[in-house]
């Protein structure tokens, strides 16, 4: 029988057998081959100071409360680091292969079974050590430690804790030009460092490291990334930056923070401090715009496989548009491995624009399906693998097939198209917004195309009016510094504010 870790209590863990799981259609048996373990999110459920353990979570309302704990001993399935050998494959999966490795998040387990979609862009290649697979879920929460830094060219940044993120986070962070600072109290650690080309490692057992910091940088720091997880690393990290530097706290802090002392550098530097964790990108970062069933015809993906294109979708970017044929395998694949990839990266707010594009007329691999099904059938398999929390906006879609699929929808053209920034192009969008008004609560929340603003639009004063009145999301995308009080008007108005 399959095992699987336990953790029975405090400081208890125990390897027990488990039912092996059913092979299912679009699924795969894996066989774990590794399984790295986590040094802070799970020995918090090995000593048993995970939050979910002692209280209970509110997700709604996003916070810890008193009462019966979210979960208690014995705990199973733990685990994010996962590399294994695909044993058995359902009927209708093509990839990934039985003999193939691949890694990817399925716990503490020997045995088992995944979607395919989830793992068909996680084969590893030929040749590489099965154990490196352990590093690609630790190397995304080194990357968003670097991201909520907002780390950047020719900055000085120190990092905290030498450990396998924060060596990972060293190395991206000098990859993204930066001169990095590794502070540790291992002198091993120190080493590894230096091998991963730190501009400067700093023992952490001398005094007064923030000090040293403000030395070797001439004044402080722009960020800091804090990775160990210590609250006397956080404090030093606030005391090693510049005033209004960044300090991204990254570390599973366990209770307290009896050593973090926010009445000193904190405040008359004004420090900020972010968090960082495995579960998301930066909120500025975790929203994109896509044009998923489009391709460009001097695009790379169109010139290597011809047999994924059906036929002309219009013109934009300087390039002739080609639809994705939906019906493929391969598109279906890539499309899967796309969008699980930006679901992990903590991605959960998409803007789907060009979709008319997947139901374009053409030749398709399955004959049997029309394009308003092979549309309908494109749109289905983003929304799965995105699930049913994230925010689909689509745009340039065909109404009724998208009907249950999109959480809101584009209503109207664009207000101008490229040589119209002045308002000569008319209200373009003006007649599709108002016929498709009917829509929003019904179908979905409409999107209008945004409020524009600025003086040098000749027409704000009529598209204003249309957008202030139509229902549906809100948005303007003006600079700020191009605005006059006229402008401001608009803006206030359309997000609710009180005009002074």
């Amino acid at each position: 029988m399959p095992h699987i870790v336990q953790f029975s209590g405090p400081r208890r863990v125990e390897l027990v057998e488990t039912d092996a799981a059913p092979l299912t259609p679009g699924h795969v048996r894996v066989a774990t081959w590794y399984s790295g373990i986590s040094a802070g999110t799970e020995l918090t459920a090995y000593r048993g100071t995970n939050p979910y353990l002692t209280s209970s979570w509110d997700a709604e309302r996003r916070i810890f409360v008193a009462g019966e704990p979210s979960f208690g001993y014995p705990v199973q399935g733990w685990g994010y680091s996962e590399v294994g050998q695909v044993v058995e494959v359902a009927h209708d999966v093509a990839s990934p292969e039985p003999g193939d490795l691949v890694h990817g998040i399925w716990g503490h387990r020997s045995d088992a079974v995944l979607p395919a979609s989830a793992l068909t862009w996680r084969v590893l290649p030929d040749g590489l050590d099965p154990v490196l697979g352990t590093f690609a879920r630790v190397g995304s929460i080194a990357l968003n430690a670097v991201l909520a830094a907002d780390v950047r060219l020719g900055e000085q940044v120190a990092i905290f804790g030498q450990g396998v993120i924060g060596l990972l986070a060293s190395r991206l962070a000098k990859l993204s030009g930066a001169r990095v600072l590794a502070i540790d109290s291992q002198p091993a650690r120190l080493r590894a460092a230096a091998e991963f080309r730190a501009d400067e490692v700093i023992d952490a057992t001398l005094p007064d490291t923030a000090e040293r910091i403000r030395e070797l940088t001439g004044g402080g720091g722009d960020s800091a990334i804090e990775l160990s997880g210590v609250d006397s690393a956080l404090h030093e990290a606030v005391r090693s930056v510049v005033v209004e530097g960044l300090v991204a706290a990254c570390g599973f802090y366990r209770g307290g923070a009896a050593n973090l002392r926010l009445g000193e550098e904190f405040h008359h530097n004004r420090v900020r401090i972010v968090a960082s964790q495995i579960g998301g990108v930066p909120v500025e970062l975790g929203r994109r715009w896509l044009a998923p069933f489009a391709v460009g015809s001097r695009s790379d993906l169109a010139r290597r496989r011809p047999d994924w294109l059906t036929g002309p979708a219009g013109y934009n970017w300087g390039d002739e548009l080609l639809g994705l044929d939906l019906t493929h395998p391969g598109v279906r694949d890539y499309l899967a491995e796309v969008f699980t990839g930006l679901r992990e990266l903590g991605i959960e707010y998409v803007r789907l624009d060009f979709l008319y594009a997947g139901a374009v007329p053409g030749t398709r691999h399955d004959p049997e399906i029309g394009p308003i099904a092979a549309y309908r059938s494109g749109l289905c398999l983003i929304r799965e693998v995105m699930g049913d929390d994230a925010y689909l906006l689509g745009c340039g879609a065909p109404i009724l097939p998208s009907v249950g699929l999109v959480d809101a929808m584009r209503v109207s053209s664009d207000i101008f198209h490229e040589g119209g920034e002045d308002g000569s192009q008319g209200l373009r969008g003006r007649m599709s917004l108002e016929a498709r008004s009917w829509q929003h609560g019904r179908f979905w929340t409409d999107d209008p195309d945004c409020l524009i603003a600025r003086p040098g639009f000749a027409l704000r004063d009529e598209w204003a009016e249309v957008v202030l009145a139509a229902p549906g999301l809100r948005g303007f995308s003006d600079r700020i510094a191009e605005l006059d009080e006229h402008g401001f008007d608009y803006v206030r108005r359309l997000l609710d504010l009180e005009v002074a």
